[in-house]
């Protein structure tokens, strides 16, 4: 991004994002990959005008200690093949958040709603099915 070289920035978040650590480029949808592809150039395209000025901040600080607090139903979803970190944080929030769900969806990695779309959307409709509270 410091060089402009949208191309190479794309193509390194489709394989960190939409590959996973451990899937070649051709293992994914080709249609999902350049369906991603767009989105992230595109993302890229807005952010490069700002993208040494901006400066991230915190809206909430100590977010993880209140994790408990959280009193809805709540559907952890992760892919199978996301990196290790989001599955991590996955974990995390399905052991802390009282009435919390893990799922992880086989055979995707950051973005399972793209890739798998069926499975997605199954979990997400059973699981709204199970509990009208909200």
């Amino acid at each position: 991004m410091e060089r402009g070289d949208l191309d190479t920035a794309v193509e390194v978040n489709l394989r960190m994002w939409v590959d996973g650590p451990r899937r070649p480029a051709a293992a994914v949808d080709s249609a999902v990959r350049e369906s991603v592809r767009r989105m992230q150039r595109r993302a890229f395209e807005l952010q490069l005008p700002v993208w040494e000025d901006a400066e991230e901040e915190l809206l909430v600080s100590d977010l993880a200690r209140r994790l408990s607090a959280v009193r809805q139903p709540t559907l952890v979803v992760v892919g199978e093949e996301d990196v290790s970190d989001f599955q991590q944080i996955a974990m995390q929030l399905a052991q802390e958040i009282p009435s919390a769900q893990l799922a992880v969806i086989s055979n995707a990695a950051h973005l399972p709603s793209l890739e798998r779309p069926a499975a997605f959307n199954e979990l997400v409709l059973r699981f709204l099915a199970r509990d009208r509270s909200w």
